[in-house]
């Protein structure tokens, strides 16, 4: 039997193994940098600079994560997702503690602390830069705090459960789903120490501190922060950022019946992936045994997690998975309890059972989730943006794109300053700014949706091809088990031939690297597999190729499909499964093909190009802006004169309501002939629809006829029509049912002068837009 002290160093042990282990599990898998899903990107660098991201404004996740932004180990981005991995092995230990405190054995605590870091969701919410983990190491030492206050009767660890409760709130106020459980365990613990002056003093106080940590979304929204989403200069405009007001409509966004139908549905799904079903049994057998033996425990546990999932439940945020990570931490405090009373069984096959669980549990955990999320070989974001930020000259405008892109952008350019003396800004997708800051003699680049979101008003771009790290510095990054094909001519041989670490990745031996330049060189190789691989022998052709099931050189991996390589002093080329991939006449030939025989990507790399490797541009595509057509905001600002504009005949109208409305958009046309309008390109929501009426001026009956026309559309401009002319008048309506609606709208004749009209739900004159041709553009 252990003392009590050396108890207590084997539990101190055992917590720190075990989430020693958990990060270590961590870091092997965690993205190693920037990448584009969810708020990752701007959870960068918002700490770093101090910013606000989006209500509530996570004051407490900013000032920890500017802190640890000074930690000299990597990029910025891979510091972050590496301190959210942190604050979730912190959790684990803390969890290790409260199943200790429940009065499980340390076996048992150790194996419900793995299986929850090692969870699906939990894993994955520690591997990127976010608040969650934050908020769940912070709730579970409150727990550990309360289940020894529960067990002991120590008054300060009541205080210092209240403190740790209430300072959580500057990260975020999901802490107030917990919040009935909390009151309901204390006022069953001791309803007098909780209920007395003292303690509702001293728990008004630390809510006061609580709270008073958003008080520095005012003080860097009046310092003017390189990055404010939350903003607030006043008390109210505080409160609203405080309490997420933007984001009210998410909070009970679904009805009774559709929570019942589809919510708790998909909720409950989560909880089971997350737990597995043997661990839903245990967290049963727990609830029932905790609420016989120490019911207050149980009721903080059951309702912590039980108000965390109503809370998710009744969101709309798609952020299920973050916000349950406190209930999971619960969950597996009953489930550790669970598993202690399968170990109490009398019998052996009571133990037998009790210690497969033990085992079992977390090893099925790594099992089920490893792959889903390893991800320390996604490089390309990174890797992508760095060869952009190479890429763009000084004085470059690029055009705000979807969100996690221009998260993306503002990381490089704030977070990692790679501007670099460089004028590089961003602009939003509107017209006329855009068309602003291209006068000013910047270059404008953009990414695909905004290039879509501004064809429609006859900008013209071109692709703007990106290069990556020279080529022998790639091979480390392709996937273990993936076969490489390497073909090049004697041109790009000699200078592929540095970087011995990168081809010993593929199997080609540090001799062979640098080897004697002049000839032309071939070699199929599998990353990550021991032996080596199949080289050409020296000289002035190269012949090589492996059938279908082929060992690869001494690997003893086999070929998964048919490979043939060429290369002699004119061209190189390479074969998969019988077709031809690429070839070159100044460089090298690559191909990787998976493990299932498909051909993951092929390109070639060029001297010329530093044999840097090309991405694939279809993945992210990228343009330069080349021309653009001039616009006018027009919503109900009544008649004007856009003669000036390059119509050409043509213009782009965009109609962008707030609300259901049937706008109007009114042309007087003169042309020497009538117009014979058609629509092109149209996009967005509704139905358009068109109207001509023409009349001929000089003709007595047209005159009166036009002059009727004009008085009802209340049109007063000049009007001059040359006699032998053609007056048309052109109506386009549409209902975008608060959405938006453009097209292109060919007249069908040159103007010589052009008016229009248009009536929007608000008097914002951004709500229509009107654009002409783009210089020297023709459809």
């Amino acid at each position: 039997m252990l003392s009590v002290s050396r108890l207590r160093w084997v539990d101190r042990a055992l917590a720190c193994g075990v989430a020693l282990l958990v990060f270590q599990v961590y870091l092997i898998t965690i993205y190693p940098g920037l990448f584009g899903m969810g708020d990752a990107a701007k959870f960068s660098f918002v700490g770093k600079v101090l910013g606000t991201p989006h209500a509530p404004g996570y004051p407490m996740y900013v000032m920890v994560s500017h802190l640890f932004s000074y930690v000299p180990w990597g990029t910025l981005a891979f510091r972050m997702n590496m301190l959210s991995a942190l604050l979730g092995a912190l959790a684990v230990f803390f969890l290790y503690f409260a199943a200790r405190a429940v009065g499980t054995r340390p076996a048992v605590a150790a194996s419900a602390a793995l299986a929850c870091g090692l969870g699906r969701a939990f894993w994955a919410k520690s591997q990127y830069a976010k608040g969650y983990t934050l908020t769940a190491a912070l709730v579970c030492a409150g727990v550990v705090l309360l289940l020894r206050w529960s067990q002991t009767g120590r008054r300060s660890l009541f205080y210092w459960a209240i403190a740790v409760f209430t300072i959580s709130i500057g990260n975020h106020l999901i802490i107030i789903s917990i919040l009935p459980a909390l009151v309901l365990h204390a006022l069953m613990t001791n309803a007098r120490q909780a209920l007395a002056p003292r303690t509702l003093l001293l728990t008004v106080g630390l809510l006061a501190v609580g709270f008073s940590q958003y008080s520095l979304i005012l003080i860097r929204t009046l310092q003017n922060a390189p990055y404010l989403e939350a903003r607030a200069t006043t008390f109210g405009e505080l409160v609203d950022v405080v309490t997420a007001r933007r984001y009210a409509n998410e909070i009970g966004a679904f009805a009774a019946a559709e929570v019942v139908r589809t919510r708790v549905p998909v909720v409950a799904g989560l909880v089971v992936r997350e737990l597995t079903w043997p661990g839903v049994a245990l967290v049963l057998v727990g609830t029932v045994v905790l609420l016989r033996r120490r019911a207050r425990d149980a009721v903080l546990c059951v309702g912590g997690a039980v108000g965390v999932m109503a809370l998710t439940v009744n969101m709309s945020s798609n952020e299920d998975e973050g916000f349950l990570l406190s209930a999971f931490l619960m969950l597996w405090v009953l489930a550790a309890f669970g598993l202690e009373a399968i170990w109490s069984w009398r019998g052996r096959w009571g133990a037998v059972a009790a210690l497969l669980l033990t085992v079992a549990v977390p090893v099925s955990q790594v099992v089920r989730n490893y792959d889903a999320n390893d991800h320390h070989r996604r490089t390309f974001e990174t890797r992508y943006f760095n060869a952009l930020f190479e890429r763009l000259p000084d004085k470059s405008a690029i055009v705000m794109d979807k969100y996690p892109t221009t998260m993306m952008l503002n990381y490089k350019l704030l977070g990692e300053g790679a501007a670099a003396g460089r004028d590089i800004v961003m602009v939003p997708a509107v017209p006329e700014q855009v068309v602003a800051i291209q006068k000013r003699g910047y270059k404008v680049f953009l990414f695909d949706q905004a290039r879509v979101e501004l064809g429609q008003f006859d900008y013209r771009v071109e692709p703007v091809p990106l290069r990556a790290e020279p080529f022998p510095e790639y091979l480390p990054s392709v996937r273990e088990g993936f076969t490489v094909v390497v073909a090049a001519t004697h041109v790009a041989a000699a200078g592929l031939m540095s970087h011995p670490q990168g081809w010993a990745h593929i199997g080609v031996s540090p001799d062979r690297v640098f080897r004697k330049a002049g000839t032309p060189y071939g070699v199929i190789g599998v990353a990550g597999a021991r032996g080596a691989a199949f080289e050409a022998p020296e000289g002035n052709e190269v012949n090589l190729s492996l059938a279908s099931g082929a060992t690869v050189g001494t690997t003893g991996a086999q070929a998964p499909v048919e490979i043939r390589i060429q290369a002699d002093s004119q061209n190189a080329a390479i074969w998969i499964g019988g077709k031809e991939q690429g070839r070159t006449s100044d460089g090298a030939v690559v191909a990787v093909v998976s493990p299932s025989g498909s051909v993951l990507e092929t390109f070639v790399v060029r001297l010329a190009d530093g044999l840097r490797v090309p991405f694939d541009m279809r993945l992210f595509p990228f343009f330069e802006l080349t021309s653009a057509g001039t616009c006018l905001n027009l919503g109900n600002l009544g008649w004007r004169d856009i003669s000036t504009l390059p119509v050409d005949g043509r213009v782009t109208l965009r109609i962008d309501n707030y609300r259901p409305f049937e706008s109007r958009t009114t042309f007087y046309v003169v042309g020497d002939r009538p117009a014979a309008p058609t629509l092109f390109d149209a996009r967005g929501t509704g139905e358009l629809k068109v109207t001509t009426q023409s009349f001929r001026a000089g003709d007595m009956a047209d005159a009166r006829a036009i002059a009727r026309v004009m008085a009802a559309d209340n049109q007063a401009l000049p009007l001059d029509a040359p006699a032998g002319s053609y007056v048309s008048r052109v109506e386009v309506t549409v209902n975008d049912n608060g959405d938006y609606k453009s097209a292109l709208l060919d007249l069908g004749v040159h103007p010589t002068l052009t008016l229009v009209q248009v009536t929007v739900d608000l008097n914002n004159p951004r709500r229509a837009t009107v654009c002409g041709a783009a210089p020297g553009s023709s459809r």
